[in-house]
């Protein structure tokens, strides 16, 4: 029942124009990953620096959303699991046009702890909205030092 009031209330903020690719409503599951993204000294074989992403579990990402007046209406926080997947949820009673962005925290490893933006992870990325998944955001990704 929860998963058909959510579906109204997308369908009606799409038809009323609220959804814009930057809007959120309550009761959406914002979706997405972080990675560690290790560089290699050596060139690929087509020229191109290779880099190697794997899962960063325990990184933390934050959700953090604006109603129209620019004050912060949501703050939510969110901690990736083995597969440095993360997942966090509007409250099914947030408005309907609140403005919502999420972004790197911290790291929990010591060799990987450098915030990129990659897909505005440390600057803020606006969740991308989906039919299927609800939103998803990244992925993001942390680097070690020495890829500076």
């Amino acid at each position: 029942m929860a998963g058909v009031v959510v579906w109204a209330r997308f369908l009606v903020a799409l038809l009323l124009g609220h959804f814009c690719g930057v809007r959120a409503f309550g009761g959406v599951q914002v979706q997405g990953r972080v990675l560690c993204q290790d560089c290699q000294k050596e060139l690929s074989g087509n020229g191109t620096m290779e880099t190697s992403q794997t899962p960063l579990q325990g990184a933390f990402v934050s959700l953090k959303c604006y109603d129209q007046t620019q004050q912060t209406s949501s703050f939510l926080v969110a901690r990736t699991s083995k597969l440095g997947t993360f997942s966090v949820e509007l409250k099914p009673d947030a408005p309907l046009n609140l403005e919502c962005k999420a972004r790197l925290l911290s790291s929990p490893s010591s060799k990987c702890n450098v915030k990129t933006n990659l897909n505005d992870g440390a600057t803020g990325s606006i969740p991308i909205f989906d039919l299927v998944s609800g939103a998803i955001v990244g992925p993001f990704a942390f680097t070690p030092s020495y890829c500076q």
